[in-house]
């Protein structure tokens, strides 16, 4: 299959939003590990925060995978998410 511009322009955008994500994850949990949160946030929101941050990320990360060519994409539950300081079951629902 040919790569056409409108389709090359939406993998791109695409994968600017899964950055988005990612680096949005990283500096919550970079406040979680220094425990800064606790200056900025009351537990029950950081809690929420961080659950919208993984949902968010695992989310962009199936839409925009890490390899551009769509032929040789594996699904996601292979791949794995990529390890965090925070352990996700302190935000998962009691």
């Amino acid at each position: 299959m040919i790569d056409r511009p409108e389709m090359t322009r939406g993998r791109d955008v695409a994968m600017r939003w899964r950055a988005l994500a990612e680096r949005r994850l990283e500096a919550l949990d970079e406040l979680y590990r220094s425990g800064r949160w606790q200056r900025y946030y009351r537990e029950p929101e950081f809690t929420a925060l961080m659950r919208d941050a993984i949902a968010a990320v695992e989310a962009w990360r199936q839409i925009a995978p890490d390899t551009a060519d769509a032929t040789s994409i594996a699904p996601v539950a292979d791949a794995g998410p990529p390890p965090l300081s925070v352990p996700l079951q302190a935000f998962e629902s009691e």
